[in-house]
């Protein structure tokens, strides 16, 4: 498996969202979304994309990390530590922000704590528009 430097394309982008049983916007907004990236990253094995992750923000001070998705049929194989690894490197050598900070599904948050994150004491809020 090795990681490239690169944002996924949209049916890349569109599969792994559905392999993990995501939601995904239509090609358009996906496109329109990955093209508002600051960096990503993905897994490839065999030459097929098979993990993926993306920073987005305004470059200086706010920096998330959005869309970790690692297949489930390469789960356990350490991609999903070595994209946020890559990531969190990325952020930090380009300093685009004094932190990260991400929203993690109850299911994957003992993932993002064995990282060093932590569980803050806000709730995300949300506006539909």
């Amino acid at each position: 498996m090795d990681l490239v430097e690169r944002l996924p394309s949209v049916p890349e982008y569109i599969g792994l969202l559905s392999s993990v049983g995501w939601p995904s916007p239509a090609g358009e907004e996906c496109e329109r979304a990955l093209l508002g990236s600051l960096a990503a990253v993905c897994a490839v094995d065999e030459r097929e994309v098979v993990g993926m992750g993306r920073l987005v923000g305004d470059g200086a001070v706010y920096c998330f990390v959005v869309d970790v998705v690692v297949d489930p049929h390469h789960h356990g194989r350490g991609i999903g530590m070595a994209i946020m690894e890559h990531l969190e490197t990325f952020a930090h050598r380009r300093s685009l922000g004094k932190r990260l900070d991400l929203v993690a599904a109850p299911d994957v948050a003992t993932f993002y704590r064995r990282l060093g994150y932590k569980q803050l004491d806000t709730e995300l809020m949300r506006k539909t528009l």
